[in-house]
C-alpha cells in the first residue's frame, strides 16, 4: 500500500512528463508525418442524380405548362414531419428532407418544412429545437399540406445456402489435410411509404392520397479454404456484404408518390411524365365532369387558354371571346373533326387537357409570366411616378403646413371657358372655406371642413360633361376628367 504524500504526488508527475516527452504527438513527428501520407486522398464529391430525377424534371414541366388552363400559379407546399412508423431502426425518424429535395428538382413549388430537421434527429435535440424554432421565419400560408409515414420496412425473403467440401491424404507426419467452405445469403426488405396531401384546413385532396413500395436487396456471400500438412498449414476466407443504398429507395419511393399525388391534386396528366405511370382513368373522369359543369363562356375561355399556352395566336384578355378568337376557335374545331356546339367545345377541352405539348407550353407559359411579371413591375414604378406627382405641400397654396385641404385638380380640363367657370363656383362657394389657385400647377386647394361629395356636387352642379376621380395621396384629391357622353350626375362612388 502507498501512503499519498506530497513527495510521492511530484515523482509520478516527473514520470508521467517524462512518458509524454518520449512519446511522438507532435504534428511534426516522422513517424506521424510517414502515417499521414499514406492515407489517399478523398475522391471528389459527385452530384448524386438517380433516374426518377428525369421524372421529376417532366413533371416540373407539365405542372408549368398546365398551370395558365387549370388556374393556378406559384404553389407552396408545407411539408409535415413524415415519420418511421415502421419500426426499423435502418431508415431515418423524418423524411421529409427527402420530399423536400424531390420539389426541389421539378422546380415548380416553394416548400417549407412545419419542423426543423433536427425534430427527427435521433441525437439530443431537446435543448436546442426551441432555439431552432425560434430562430425560423414565419412561413407563408401553403396551398397544400404534405403528411405521410414510412408504413413498413419490414425483412419478407431470408434466402440462404451454403456448402463445404473436405479432403484427406496419407498418414503419418505427413497426413495432409483441408477443405474449402462458402455460403450465400439474400435478404430482402419492403420499403413502404404513404404520402396524402392536404387543404389549409386539414382535409384531405381528392385524388391525392398514394402508396408506393419498393424492395431493398442485400446479400451476403463467404467464401474460405484450409490446408494443413503434418499438423500445421493455413487458412484463407473472405467476406463480402452487398446492399442497396436506403437512401435511394426512400429518395425514388418518394418522388413516385409525389408525381402521383399532385397530378391528382392539380388534375393534370401526371403518367405523360413516365411510362412507369398508367393512365388515370379516375383523373380523366373528374376533369371531365369539371369541364362539363363549366358554362359556355366559361369552357370558351378555358379553349383559350389552352390554346394560348399550345402555341395559338389567341387573345390573352379573360372573358367573352372578341369575334376574331371566336373565329379562330371554331376554325380549329373543324380542323379537329368535332361539332361546333357544346359538346364539341367540350371534346376539344379534353383533347388539349390530354395532348397539349406541354413541353412548348412549359416555356411559353415562362415567356408569359416573365412578361406579365415585366408589366406588374412597371406599372407599379409608373403608380409610385404619379403618386409622387399628386403630393402637393399645403405650404404650396399659403396655407399652413398643418392645414387640412381638398385639391380639385384641372390638368385635364383644357377648354378656357370649363376652367374659368369651375373656379368662379369654387370662389363663389361660402361653405368652401379658404380657396386659392396654385400659383404653377392647374390646381386649386380649399382650406374647408366640407365633405368631399359635397365639393363634387357643387362641380358638378355648373352641368358640364365632367367625371371624377377621387385620390387619397395625403391630402384627398379631385381630378375632375372632361367627359364625352353625358353629364355624370351621380356623386363618385370613392367620395366620401
Amino acid at each position: 500500500m502507498h501512503t499519498f504524500t506530497p513527495a510521492f504526488a511530484a515523482a509520478n508527475i516527473v514520470l508521467v512528463a517524462a512518458s509524454l516527452a518520449g512519446t511522438p504527438a507532435r504534428a511534426g513527428d516522422k513517424a506521424l508525418d510517414k502515417a499521414l501520407q499514406q492515407i489517399p486522398p478523398l475522391p471528389a464529391p459527385v452530384e448524386v442524380r438517380r433516374p426518377v430525377d428525369d421524372a421529376l424534371e417532366r413533371f416540373g414541366q407539365l405542372v408549368l405548362s398546365y398551370g395558365i388552363p387549370m388556374g393556378y400559379g406559384q404553389l407552396v407546399i408545407e411539408i409535415d414531419y413524415l415519420g418511421n412508423g415502421s419500426m426499423n431502426d435502418n431508415f431515418p425518424n423524418d423524411i421529409g428532407q427527402f420530399a423536400r429535395d424531390a420539389l426541389a428538382r421539378t422546380g415548380a413549388f416553394r416548400t417549407f418544412l412545419t419542423l426543423p430537421y433536427a425534430a427527427g434527429g435521433r441525437g439530443s435535440s431537446g435543448f436546442v429545437l426551441p432555439q431552432l424554432l425560434r430562430d425560423r421565419g414565419t412561413p407563408p400560408k401553403p396551398d397544400f399540406r404534405l403528411v405521410g409515414v414510412i408504413e413498413g420496412a419490414g425483412q419478407v425473403v431470408v434466402k440462404g445456402g451454403n456448402g463445404r467440401l473436405d479432403g484427406q491424404a496419407g498418414g503419418g507426419s505427413t497426413a495432409s489435410n483441408g477443405g474449402v467452405n462458402f455460403d450465400r445469403s439474400t435478404t430482402v426488405t419492403n420499403l413502404t411509404i404513404a404520402l396524402t396531401l392536404e387543404t389549409r384546413d386539414s382535409l384531405d385532396v381528392e385524388g391525392a392520397s398514394a402508396r408506393f413500395r419498393i424492395p431493398i436487396q442485400q446479400t451476403d456471400k463467404n467464401r474460405g479454404v484450409e490446408l494443413y500438412v503434418g499438423g500445421s498449414g493455413f487458412g484463407l476466407g473472405s467476406r463480402l456484404r452487398i446492399t442497396q443504398d436506403s437512401s435511394d429507395a426512400i429518395y425514388d419511393s418518394v418522388a413516385v408518390n409525389l408525381i402521383r399525388i399532385l397530378g391528382g391534386a392539380l388534375r393534370i396528366p401526371y403518367d405523360r411524365s413516365d411510362p412507369q405511370f398508367l393512365r388515370d382513368s379516375a383523373l380523366e373522369l373528374r376533369v371531365r365532369r369539371d369541364f362539363g359543369g363549366l358554362t359556355n363562356l366559361e369552357l370558351e375561355d378555358e379553349l383559350r387558354r389552352f390554346m394560348l399556352v399550345d402555341g395559338f395566336n389567341i387573345g390573352r384578355q379573360a372573358g367573352p371571346l372578341p369575334p376574331a378568337d371566336q373565329a379562330l376557335l371554331k376554325m380549329e374545331m373543324q380542323h379537329r373533326g368535332l361539332r361546333v356546339d357544346r359538346a364539341g367545345m367540350l371534346e376539344m377541352a379534353m383533347q388539349l387537357w390530354r395532348g397539349v405539348d406541354y413541353r412548348q407550353a412549359a416555356t411559353r407559359v415562362a415567356d408569359i409570366r416573365v412578361e406579365n411579371s415585366l408589366a406588374a413591375r412597371q406599372n407599379r414604378e409608373q403608380e409610385a411616378i404619379q403618386q409622387a406627382a399628386l403630393r402637393v405641400d399645403p405650404r404650396e397654396f399659403g396655407f399652413s403646413s398643418g392645414a387640412h385641404i381638398m385639391i380639385v385638380d384641372l390638368s385635364r380640363v383644357a377648354l378656357p371657358d370649363q376652367l374659368r367657370q369651375i373656379s368662379a363656383t369654387l370662389q363663389r362657394c361660402s361653405s368652401c372655406g379658404e380657396v386659392r389657385a396654385h400659383p404653377n400647377k392647374p390646381l386649386i386647394g380649399l382650406n374647408t371642413t366640407m365633405k368631399e361629395s359635397d365639393l363634387q356636387f357643387l362641380i358638378n352642379s355648373i352641368r358640364l360633361p365632367l367625371d371624377f376621380v377621387w385620390s387619397h395621396v395625403e391630402s384627398p384629391r379631385l381630378l375632375v376628367v372632361p367627359s364625352v357622353g353625358i353629364p355624370q350626375q351621380r356623386v363618385s362612388a370613392v367620395a366620401k
